[in-house]
């Protein structure tokens, strides 16, 4: 978090960074659950209060339940980091490019839950992925969505919950909204603490204008318009590494939902817009997948 940011070395294509591959040994094992499809189950969304908003400051597990820490084993290419975010028992909502480094999945991906430490806390790995076809095969930032279902289904308490998914449309326009990951700081890659940020809904038209004067990182080609959300922070902005982390807007009982997907398109800078996957967009696809577990890939290693 400059800042919120970071993802490890960049790559040529994605926004996704590595770190040289080292001894990566984790316990094997055959899952027997099924993808759980139940999204805004009881206590969705609820968590411990904020309190005020430091920007780019740590922040207490329970008052975000809902984030985790991936680490991506690419193989040969080296292990990857992604946030990730919890919206059923068992599967987890991601940025699509997180589960598509170089254009290929990861061989094994660990998700650590109950705490703030990078890569801390409690292990579980995921056995099955789904990346959004569209982002699969064009790279369509628009489309930069995944998921992932874990090996044993989580016991949700006051340090992990489901976050609520929108019902629908939602307008940020001028709205406060929480964004939070161990992304770069400065010039530190990645961060051992989770930081969180408060920042601003654009309106859409603001949004669309911003898009139109960008370029995707990922094609070369402008963004906008385009069905994605824009977030400005005046003290602090996502960055790279942030990828796949939440961006929620608490309502007036507490209850958090998720409405944007922390992507590659980040500014890194306070002041300038960043972009973030547009959940409410995504929603009939997130319900399809979670009921079609025959379209997801297997991992090679779980």
């Amino acid at each position: 978090m400059a800042s919120l940011c970071g993802d490890k070395v960049t790559h040529t294509h994605l926004r996704l960074q590595m770190i040289p591959l080292g001894i990566f040994a984790v316990a094997l094992s055959v899952s027997a659950n099924q993808i759980d499809p139940q999204i805004n189950q009881i206590g969705c969304g609820e968590s411990e209060p904020v309190g005020r908003v430091y920007n780019g400051k740590p922040i207490r597990r329970e008052s975000i339940p809902w984030i985790v820490s991936l680490e991506l084993d690419y193989g040969r290419m080296g292990i990857a980091g992604c946030g990730g975010i919890v919206i059923t028992r068992n599967v987890v909502l991601t940025a699509g490019h997180c589960l598509l480094g170089e254009r290929r999945h990861p061989e094994r991906v660990n998700v650590w839950f109950n705490s703030t430490m990078l890569y801390g806390g409690t292990l579980v790995p995921a056995d099955i992925v789904t990346v959004h076809q569209t982002f699969e095969k064009q790279l369509d930032i628009v489309y930069d969505i995944g998921l992932l279902k874990l090996t044993d289904d989580f016991k949700f308490d006051r340090m992990l919950k489901p976050v609520c998914l929108p019902e629908g449309k939602m307008d940020i326009g001028g709205k406060s909204l929480l964004s939070a990951g161990w992304g770069k700081t400065g010039s530190v890659n990645e961060n051992k603490n989770l930081l969180y940020a408060q920042v601003n809904g654009l309106k859409d038209e603001d949004c669309q204008t911003f898009l139109k004067s960008e370029t995707s990182s990922y094609t070369n080609r402008p963004i906008g318009p385009a069905p994605m959300i824009c977030a400005i922070g005046s003290t602090a902005s996502v960055c790279d590494g942030d990828s796949g982390g939440p961006l929620t807007l608490q309502d007036d009982r507490g209850r958090s939902t998720l409405v944007g997907i922390v992507e590659g398109v980040v500014s890194c800078s306070a002041g300038v817009p960043s972009v973030y996957t547009n959940v409410a967009f995504h929603l009939r696809w997130i319900k399809d997948m979670l009921n079609n577990p025959s379209s997801w890939r297997s991992l090679m290693f779980h």
